[in-house]
């Protein structure tokens, strides 16, 4: 069999090898395939039910925390030590064991909406 190599811009499989229909896919052609159909959200939009201020959130996996409404005097993104303050109403994108922390004296709502698996 002759030997594939990826497109290392991109990561995806080259056409330097055109299939035919007796050919079994290749490695490479099967894991790009199994890629695409990951780019699927893992998990629904969610709200997060906010505690007492200043509340922090600790993100599970990749995804956006948005945050709105309440008397929000502060929010701040954490990752790895470093902070990172944040406006209201936007989204905030968040890696596994991030933490968005709120300081608040009205009850804001918070939602996470999950990124697609990586």
């Amino acid at each position: 069999m002759a030997a594939f190599t990826s497109n290392p811009t991109f990561g995806l499989p080259s056409n330097t090898l055109p299939l035919s229909g007796t050919e079994i896919i290749a490695s490479i052609w099967y894991q790009f395939f199994v890629r695409l159909s990951q780019l699927s959200a893992e998990r629904p939009i969610a709200t997060i039910a906010v505690g007492t201020s200043p509340f922090v959130y600790t993100a599970f996996t990749i995804g956006n925390v948005f945050i709105s409404g309440g008397m929000v005097s502060d929010i701040e993104l954490t990752r790895s030590g470093v902070s990172l303050a944040c406006p209201e109403n936007v989204f905030i994108p968040v890696a596994a064991n991030d933490t968005v922390t709120i300081t608040y004296t009205g009850l804001p709502t918070m939602t996470f909406v999950p990124s697609a698996r990586g």
